[in-house]
């Protein structure tokens, strides 16, 4: 349907089972007919936790979640999961959401509603130590669309979708990702050869991008995607070609953005409630 959609509360809050998320951005939503592919194989090995990362609780709701809150913000309904680690509990959550439209070894695709808008989700079994590259070759091998988008699971944003997706429609990239300024794990000392003049705890890195692991790819990718003889894995094969033959585009975003890789992290969050 391309019917407008209002969100909750204008966009308030979403409602997922008897817990509520604050949401960044307040707006009528369209659907975009496109599939969003989510990296969500690993393990959350520095999270103090068994659990595949993708399961591993922030607030009231799995880590995965956020990153589809942000897609369906665009309008985007429909998501392909690269499992792997836990699949079976993966595939346990969204059956115990949805209704099954497909099933057969390896593969699931559910329908069910997500912060009350009607989806899809496919599950794929990627294998548990898998490269990420590998994971794209197995489900990219049948894919018949135009553009996709393209996530890791661990993130934590208010990325908009949207703006990426029109800049990279406005760029002709052949991928679009995602910059943006780190925080320091470290607080930084400002000084000269005698004395400090400014301490700055945890200061964000406004000199330095980084890949915020959330991008848009043009159909265009697929082929080197799936040219086996392509070592490596994705960040440092096919973007950095990409990159290399100036076909990368950046989407800078300035806004909201962790990435969730340790206990630490998810105290962090934790701690910021609702309001993420």
């Amino acid at each position: 349907f391309f019917a407008a959609v209002v969100l909750g509360l204008l966009l308030d809050r979403w409602t997922f089972g008897k817990s509520r998320m604050t949401l960044p951005i307040k707006q009528s939503v369209e659907e975009t007919p496109m599939k969003a592919i989510i990296l969500c194989g690993g393990r959350g090995r520095r999270m103090e936790s068994d659990r595949a990362k993708a399961l591993v609780k922030v607030g009231k709701r799995p880590l995965i979640f956020y990153t589809i809150r942000q897609y369906i913000l665009a309008g985007i309904r429909d998501f392909v999961l690269c499992g792997g680690y836990q699949i079976d509990q993966i595939d346990a959550l969204f059956a115990k959401l949805g209704h099954v439209l497909e099933y057969h070894d390896g593969y699931s695709r559910y329908g069910l509603d997500l912060f009350h808008v009607p989806c899809t989700v496919e599950l794929y079994d990627t294998g548990i130590d898998t490269k990420k590259v590998d994971r794209l070759r197995s489900v990219l091998k049948d894919f018949s669309e135009e553009m996709f988008c393209l996530s890791y699971c661990d993130i934590i944003c208010d990325v908009d979708i949207s703006k990426l997706i029109a800049k990279h429609r406005k760029n002709g990239a052949t991928m679009t990702i995602t910059v943006v300024n780190p925080q320091s794990r470290y607080g930084h000392v400002i000084c000269d050869e005698s004395f400090a003049i400014e301490m700055r705890e945890k200061p964000i890195l406004e000199d330095i991008w980084i890949n915020g692991g959330i991008m848009v790819a043009s159909a265009e990718v697929i082929p080197l995607l799936l040219n086996l003889q392509i070592e490596g894995d994705l960040e440092d094969s096919i973007l950095a070609n990409l990159a290399a033959a100036g076909k990368l585009g950046v989407y800078r975003h300035r806004g909201f953005w962790r990435s969730i890789e340790t206990q630490k992290d998810v105290e962090e969050m934790r701690s910021l409630g609702d309001s993420v």
